[in-house]
């Protein structure tokens, strides 16, 4: 393993892959180009929404307070955040109409700005909004946008010593941000380093964003974009830390870079570069590999192939994004990816965005809803329309990156570690089922290896933790623990690395040198079904996790293996949605003050009298889930309420969606458990469903009829893939 880059990586002539810009064209160059004004001012002209654009900038600017003459000397996030807003609204403003009065007043804003920016003392990697480095991170970005404005008429002496003396003090806030590696919060600083290099014209702060530099916090080196992706954006396209939200907060960043070497000629857009093969000390993560070349387009594609036919994603981890429709509060994400690619799939997209909230719906009717909170941002979209576009799904077998793989409807992601089964893909009622089977690598992962979701005719059936977010004391005693997930928890105990009682809600196996990957053994895409099974023996010492899925038209099949080298107590659970109703028998049982099981609401003990048990989740869309389990010897039945979450952070979500949750537990306690169920959506007619007697080390015989269609389906022990017959 290399402690960092060699030295000669810092130096100006290191550029191996073209990236550098050969010069600096005129002012501006950070928001926009003087191309991107004239073919601005164009548009206007033409009465198209970019004229609504424009007129909202000019009634904010007509509406907003007085510009003060003197700011405290403890920063204020708000005001300082509004008077660059102002500031920026209105150079952009004076630009697109020659009207002096808003030069005057982007000129006024930013003298009283940036003569106390200058003089903040730095915190945590903060000037003007501590302590967030991320909120500072596009500060930064804001201050060299509207320097870059205001520069592109003559400024005078004192105004440019000042200006120039507010980039120069924007680099050391960087050089102190706390992030310096893989995760999102350098990827962000990148940015600000990137906007601010291209403002002043220093190409040492542009290669430094591009290929990294010393740093003097806790690691000697701060990666830079390339290294991102190289190594972060994983050789499936998706981003390291595996939560969709998370995926485009960073690509929201990697986005700006492009946009902002695109304005000094270098096109990162269709760069190829060759992944990352050897570690670092300062990597967060374990994924290198394998030869070949990445780049910038597959981050986009990536997410749109890990959705339910719907559109929905799963919820598990850290994400926030509940449907492909909210992917407009990242900003002009997909609009930028279209004017450099012009894929139809991207106007596929915009389009859905666009449908998300109708115009009457919006705070601004005319504008696009990207540029609802961002309206500046009209002056870098080319587009007045986009065309209606190809769904994704829709798809024939496509490649992802380097390793991803689309065929059939299905989609695996081997470096992510996910799995979506499709019946039909371009059917958005079909059932299809998520299996993560992916390391615990970062931190906004939750443990939940194994974990499954499934969906049918438009709505989640199955549903990962939530929470109000970091701050909400359940993240870490319900979201952080395996019994919240649907996966299989042994002795009541979380899966690595949350196997202790932490205080940090942010675990990885990096921080104990413990890689937690699963093994995938098949991904199969028949013509009557579609499979996939992975097993792991990291989350738990001595014992064996294995699960197999199976997807037909019309059930899927869950077959999970415990194999353990002691008898132990596994917790096989479902987070359902909807509510089951318990029968009179049930009795109340007490699950525990640990963490997770002290959060279920009226625990209930079924009666069990027959090896096979029925359970039924009643949704208020008027759909049910039905599924049939084959439980092991002398197993408990368990349901229970989910805590409820009534403002979780979602973006996208159906409003008209089921919130409760009921989990089934299914209780045995062995070193040899297997668990076996059969899922039906809305079905009229239930499926006879049966088991040869299971071992879970043995092959597994399942018999399902529906009316006079009768199949028999094996399950070899050993990883050979699933047959049917007939």
């Amino acid at each position: 393993m290399t402690a960092q880059p060699p030295p000669h990586q810092c130096d100006l002539n290191f550029d191996p892959h073209a990236l550098m810009p050969r010069a600096f064209p005129p002012h501006p160059r950070v928001l926009c180009t003087p191309a991107d004004l004239h073919r601005t001012r164009e548009l206007i002209a033409q009465n198209t929404w970019h004229a609504d654009a424009l007129q909202q900038l000019i009634t904010e600017l007509a509406e907003a307070p007085p510009i003060p003459d003197a700011l405290g000397d403890t920063p204020d996030l708000e005001q300082n955040s509004k008077l660059l807003a102002h500031a920026r609204a209105a150079a952009l403003v004076s630009l697109l109409t020659d009207a002096p009065q808003h030069r005057d007043t982007a000129r006024r804003a930013m003298r009283v700005l940036t003569r106390h920016y200058i003089n903040w003392p730095i915190i945590e990697g903060c000037r003007a909004l501590p302590p967030n480095n991320l909120s500072e991170a596009r500060f930064m970005l804001g201050l060299a946008e509207v320097i870059d404005l205001l520069a592109a008429d003559p400024l005078d002496d004192s105004d440019l010593a000042l200006f120039q003396s507010t980039l120069d003090a924007a680099i050391p806030a960087c050089d102190a941000a706390p992030h310096a590696s893989c995760g999102n919060h350098n990827t962000w600083q990148i940015v600000a380093r990137l906007a601010v290099g291209i403002a002043r014209a220093n190409p040492q702060d542009i290669h430094d964003a591009l290929y990294g530099c010393p740093w003097t916090g806790h690691n000697p080196w701060r990666h830079g974009l390339i290294h991102q992706l190289q190594h972060d954006f994983l050789a499936d396209g998706f981003h390291w830390e595996r939560a969709p939200g998370y995926h485009y907060y960073t690509l929201m960043a990697v986005t700006e870079s492009a946009i902002l070497l695109q304005n000094v000629g270098v096109d990162l857009w269709h760069a190829d570069l060759p992944a990352q093969l050897d570690p670092y000390e300062v990597d967060l993560h374990r994924a290198y590999g394998p030869e070949g070349t990445r780049n910038l387009k597959a981050a986009f594609d990536a997410p749109l192939y890990q959705t339910f036919p719907n559109g929905d994603f799963s919820l598990l981890h850290d994400s926030g994004l509940a449907h492909l429709r909210g992917t407009h509060i990242w900003g002009m994400l997909y609009q930028a990816a279209y004017q450099a690619y012009n894929d139809p799939r991207y106007a596929w997209l915009i389009n859905l965005n666009e449908q998300h909230i109708p115009p009457d719906q919006r705070r601004h009717p005319a504008l696009p809803n990207f540029c609802q909170d961002r309206a500046h941002l009209f002056v870098r979209t080319h587009q007045t329309d986009w065309p209606a576009g190809a769904p994704p799904l829709d798809d024939p077998d496509r490649q992802i990156s380097q390793t991803g793989a689309h065929q059939r409807g299905c989609t695996l992601f081997p470096a992510t570690g996910l799995a979506i089964l499709r019946a039909h893909a371009a059917d958005d009622r079909a059932p299809s089922v998520s299996l993560n089977f992916g390391p615990h690598s970062a931190g906004h992962q939750s443990p939940a290896m194994l974990h499954v979701d499934l969906h049918a005719n438009h709505h989640r059936r199955t549903d990962a933790a939530r929470s109000e977010g970091y701050g909400d004391p359940t993240h870490l005693t319900w979201n952080r623990t395996t019994i919240a997930h649907n996966t299989v928890t042994l002795d009541h105990q979380s899966q690595f690395p949350y196997d202790f009682e932490t205080d940090s809600i942010w675990e990885a196996d990096l921080w104990r040198d413990h890689p937690s990957d699963s093994t995938l053994d098949f991904f199969q895409t028949e013509d009557q079904f579609k499979a996939v099974r992975a097993h792991n023996d990291a989350v738990y010492p001595d014992a064996r996790l294995d699960r197999t899925i199976i997807l037909t038209t019309q059930f899927i099949i869950d077959v999970f293996r415990v194999i353990s080298a002691d008898a132990r107590t596994c917790d096989w659970a479902v987070h359902g949605v909807g509510r089951v109703d318990p029968p009179n028998t049930a009795q109340p049982i007490n699950l525990g003050a640990q963490r997770g099981y002290r959060h279920f609401i009226n625990p209930q003990r079924w009666p069990v009298s027959d090896p096979r048990i029925d359970l039924t989740w009643r949704l208020t869309t008027g759909q049910s889930t039905r599924a049939q389990i084959i439980l092991p010897t002398r197993a408990q039945l368990i349901t229970a309420t989910d805590p409820a979450c009534p403002h979780p952070h979602l973006f996208g979500v159906d409003p008209d969606e089921d919130s409760r949750r009921t989990t089934a537990i299914v209780r045995a306690k062995s070193d040899r458990v297997v668990f076996i169920s059969l899922w039906q959506f809305d079905a009229e007619t239930p499926a006879d469903f049966t088991a040869d007697p299971p071992h879970a080390d043995a092959d597994i015989v399942l018999h399902a009829r529906i009316n006079d269609d009768t199949r028999t389906w094996r399950l070899p022990y050993p990883p050979d893939p699933v047959t049917c017959d007939p």
